[in-house]
């Protein structure tokens, strides 16, 4: 069975202290993944171009 790919999104100047985490957690767990930018300065997330996460990224979520 073939695991999933991990993609990990970061600003383009990796400010996140969030991304930082999980690429410590995936680093130290030998998961392989691949990380993908978005320049928040630019509005790159703002462009009708920009297709987003898109509903079917798997995510994880969170609750309490």
């Amino acid at each position: 069975m073939s695991k999933p790919a991990i993609t990990l999104w970061s600003d383009a100047h990796f400010f996140s202290p969030y991304v930082l985490s999980a690429w410590v957690a995936l680093q130290e767990k030998g998961l392989s993944f691949h990380i993908k930018t978005i320049d928040l300065d630019s509005g790159e997330h703002l462009q009708p171009t920009w297709q987003g996460y898109g509903s079917d990224t798997p995510c994880a979520v969170i609750t309490n």
